[in-house]
């Protein structure tokens, strides 16, 4: 299902449509990053994490914006992933994997909030 949060600001307001009626934005803003700056080291690289739950592993899609500048000059970089699970997360023949469930229902309808 698409985004509920249509203008992507995190709140429930006029410009966005609450597909499945359940007065919350789905899937909601639980993707969050390490750092909310970080500076590049000395070969123009810097490292963050990207952190959400496990169980929305595979099930969402995320845009993920970097924005620099040097020297006045600045620039802009989007990628568009779908969140990876850790492959540690699926090796117990013995236990369901994270996400193996839809975190979002598993109705196949998006207007059913189950």
């Amino acid at each position: 299902c698409n985004n509920e949060d249509v203008n992507q600001n995190g709140i429930l307001d006029s410009g966005d449509v609450d597909i499945n009626g359940n007065n919350v934005l789905d899937p909601g803003n639980g993707v969050t990053l390490s750092a909310g700056t970080v500076t590049t080291d000395s070969s123009g690289f810097a490292n963050f994490n990207v952190v959400y739950p496990q169980n929305w592993a595979t099930w969402i899609t995320v845009n993920l914006t970097a924005r620099g500048s040097v020297a006045g000059s600045e620039t802009t970089r989007t990628v568009t992933e779908l969140l990876p699970g850790l492959a540690t997360d699926y090796t117990n023949v013995n236990a369901d994997p994270p996400g193996r469930h839809s975190p979002f229902g598993e109705a196949g309808v998006c207007s059913n909030p189950l």
